[in-house]
């Protein structure tokens, strides 16, 4: 299984939707760096309980996208 999977200002990301990272419970490392993500979906990382590093530096994320903080375990 995967635990750690990086796209970084390699697929142009525009926008995350709902369930994009379905099926990937055991990921700990998701690297997001420079692409062009705008919006996050509500759900877009749900599922995602293992998860302890979200990189999305480098992107144009809408200060009002709530997928985010949806994910408050990240800050414990």
């Amino acid at each position: 299984s995967i635990s750690s999977l990086s796209f970084q200002g390699s697929m142009h990301l525009k926008e995350l939707e709902n369930g994009t990272f379905h099926g990937l419970r055991k990921l700990v490392h998701l690297r997001l760096n420079n692409n062009q993500i705008q919006t996050v979906h509500p759900r877009a990382f749900h599922g995602l309980r293992r998860l302890e590093t979200l990189e999305l530096n480098g992107n144009r994320i809408d200060g009002s996208t709530s997928g985010i903080t949806s994910l408050f375990y990240l800050f414990e």
